[in-house]
């Protein structure tokens, strides 16, 4: 039971998406990196759970955001992060958010995180494309 416990913490039911929000901009803010953009993807429908994806934008020292990817590493919540594009910041970078001084890398990436029940998916179809009976009630 304990361990089933644990296993619901690291892999949710729920997709959560205020909380997961919640941890990722806390273990941001605590890295002193700017997440500058967050946008959701669809979610991926697997076997046994959901994937989903974000793609984000972010800058701040080059060791503040490897210390933000050790700090996801360390959450309760399983969280993949891919697609890493680090750049530099350049004097003639044209930003609408004014950067931070100490800022020096800018990376673009997808973090996924994953959840067992989805209750936005439509019912998945029958594998011989028929539609199953109505129940038959007595």
């Amino acid at each position: 039971q304990k361990q089933l416990e644990t296993l619901k913490a690291i892999v949710p039911a729920d997709k959560d998406l205020d909380e997961f929000l919640r941890m990722v901009q806390g273990a941001a803010a605590t890295s002193g990196i700017e997440i500058r953009k967050m946008a959701s993807g669809n979610i991926v429908p697997r076997d046994y759970h959901y994937e989903m994806p974000f793609a984000v934008e972010l800058d701040g020292p080059y060791y503040g955001v490897l210390d933000f990817f050790g700090r996801l590493s360390r959450l309760s919540r399983v969280i993949n992060v891919g697609d890493i594009a680090f750049s530099g910041l350049g004097p003639t970078d044209k930003t609408k958010v004014p950067q931070r001084p100490g800022t020096t890398v800018k990376a673009n990436l997808t973090l996924v995180t994953f959840f067992t029940k989805n209750d936005d998916a439509p019912a998945a179809a029958p594998a011989n494309g028929k539609t199953p009976p109505a129940p038959v009630k007595k």
